[in-house]
């Protein structure tokens, strides 16, 4: 079994976190669902009662690959090629959330938003997790998303990649945390040993 039981609740408490974060931001935001704004949009699945941005499941789904990628590095040997698992971790969050936008209950700039909040609880996480490192305030400003002469940019993970590294998303003072909290260091440490 490729996921043991402290993987998984590794996993959901990240998911619970994230979908606390995404659902506070899209309370104070507002957002609209691109079907208020356009009737003659028929969305392909049911659209949600609350708002748009973030979006709920790229904050999850970002969320979680970043943490279970730190996992996979941190496993050492268990994984033949522990880049090529990151990179397949990062392009299923990448899926799950254009596909919100093709069923047409998110805009593409949800997903922007959704997966920075994503990787930023993630980093949080993980700072607790293992008590090392640095949790960086970052900002989101959606012209920095927007090539020059573009009109709109598709949420890509591509785009995003570049976004993060070339435009600097990760931007403010960090805040080190030097100790680990030990609840969420108990479960890492039990995640971990789950890995052979």
């Amino acid at each position: 079994m490729l996921f043991r039981s402290h993987v998984l609740e590794l996993i959901g408490v990240t998911q619970l976190l994230a979908s606390h974060a995404a659902m506070i931001a899209k309370h104070h935001f507002g957002c609209r669902r691109p079907d208020t704004l356009d009737p003659t949009l028929m969305p392909m699945i049911p659209t949600p009662g609350h708002a748009s941005l973030p979006s709920g499941h790229a904050t999850e789904n970002f969320a979680i690959a970043t943490v279970l990628c730190a996992l996979v590095r941190a496993a050492g040997g268990w994984f033949p090629d522990p880049d090529r698992v990151c990179a397949l971790l990062m392009r299923q969050a990448e899926r799950i959330a254009v596909n919100r936008t093709v069923a047409g209950v998110h805009f593409p700039v949800d997903s922007w938003a959704g997966a920075t909040l994503g990787e930023a609880v993630a980093q949080v996480v993980l700072a607790r997790c293992k008590g090392a490192g640095a949790v960086t305030a970052w900002d989101f400003d959606v012209a920095k998303i927007t090539p020059t002469g573009a009109t709109s940019v598709d949420f890509n993970l591509a785009a995003l990649n570049g976004f993060w590294t070339a435009e600097g998303a990760r931007l403010g003072a960090p805040t080190t945390l030097t100790t680990p909290g030990s609840p969420l260091a108990w479960l890492w440490g039990k995640a971990l040993s789950e890995l052979p």
